[in-house]
């Protein structure tokens, strides 16, 4: 499990959540963030952001992730997490997004995505409904681990026939 201590914080902002079945599914560390007090799920595409409405989470549709800052001020969530996200974004895009995330935390930023780069049409041919579906870019340990975030890896966690990928979970206090 990841080395962070979530029990006692209060807050959390989930950046590019998707549909709310999908979130829940990557288990364990979301059953700390649905104790939480203020929980905002936040994300481009509005369908998906619906899935959440008979949940305990608060919603926003967001779609200028790389325009304008984020509608919230510093320090405004005990942590910022984003599962399955930053590679649906252009690298630089991306880097925008991390500075903005470490910006609203007050203690942990939380990242998941593949390992490099992970075409969408292999893995879920058929299965990209909008241009948020995509992925753009893909990322390494080391590329969060230059950003100064710890790192937990996963050799073979997403797989399609005979194709595998990786996982990266990258976490980063910042208080």
């Amino acid at each position: 499990m990841l080395d962070l201590e979530l029990l006692g914080l209060e807050s959390v902002l989930n950046l590019g959540a998707g549909t709310y079945e999908g979130t829940m599914s990557h288990g364990g560390i979301w059953n700390y963030f649905n104790c939480y007090k203020r929980k905002v799920a936040i994300d481009a595409n509005q369908v998906k952001l619906d899935t959440w409405k008979n949940s305990s989470w608060e919603t926003k549709c967001f779609t200028a992730f790389c325009t304008v800052p984020f509608p919230f001020e510093k320090d405004s969530f005990d942590v910022v997490v984003g599962t399955d996200f930053l590679e649906h974004l252009s690298e630089d895009t991306a880097e925008w997004v991390i500075l903005e995330a470490e910006y609203i935390a007050k203690k942990y930023v939380i990242w998941f995505t593949p390992i490099g780069f992970m075409d969408t049409e292999i893995y879920q041919p058929g299965l990209v409904n909008c241009e948020y579906d995509k992925h753009l870019s893909g990322f390494t340990p080391e590329y969060f681990t230059n950003w100064g975030y710890k790192t937990q890896i996963y050799d073979v966690f997403h797989i399609y026939g005979d194709k595998t990928w990786g996982a990266i979970w990258a976490w980063k206090d910042v208080s």
